[in-house]
């Protein structure tokens, strides 16, 4: 490696989040909601305004801007090119952010049978954002939401697989 920026470090808030979501995928919410719950206590992120997750590009220093963004957590430095993002290379890619833990946990309560507390974290993302929602069931906002912000991350698609919504928005078989 030539230089600090060749080296592959990560958080134990991204092996937290990594647990959880393997969690998620088995049905197993009770087990994940600490983990996302420790992540948002443990205050190194914060929620902030930005939108767009999406790869970004910075001339100066492409290896590790994401935007302004205090919610990035991890993200994937890759070359994007031809993905439906349409960015050239190299680009970094956030995978795990602030707002995917807020919706993970929401939905974690959600399948717990505590909506008032999967209110509560949508509700943070919600108002993070400024982003107006129409009120409806609350498994669909958390989609409406995720598909807004994370359209781009891997996780939105893992999320309509885990809730059964893969079919109807993608229009793919179970399988």
């Amino acid at each position: 490696f030539d230089t600090t920026k060749s080296f592959f470090f990560v958080s134990k808030d991204v092996a937290r989040i990594l647990l959880a979501n393997l969690y998620m995928y088995e049905g197993r919410y009770s087990e994940a909601a600490p983990l996302l719950a420790q992540v948002i206590e443990n205050g190194f992120y914060q929620l902030d305004s930005s939108t767009d997750f999406k790869p970004s590009i910075d001339a100066d220093t492409p290896y590790i801007s994401v935007g302004s963004s205090t919610e990035v957590i991890f993200a994937l430095l890759g070359e994007w090119q031809g993905t439906r993002a349409a960015v050239v290379t190299p680009g970094v890619m956030p995978y795990m952010t602030l707002s995917d833990v807020y919706l993970s946990l929401s939905e974690c309560q959600y399948r717990m049978g505590r909506e008032d507390d999967a209110r509560f974290y949508l509700d943070k993302v919600i108002e993070a954002k400024g982003i107006a929602m129409m009120k409806g069931d609350l498994l669909w906002e958390i989609k409406q939401m995720r598909e807004h912000l994370l359209l781009y991350s891997g996780t939105y698609f893992a999320f309509l697989k885990r809730n059964n919504l893969a079919k109807d928005a993608c229009g793919v078989e179970d399988y």
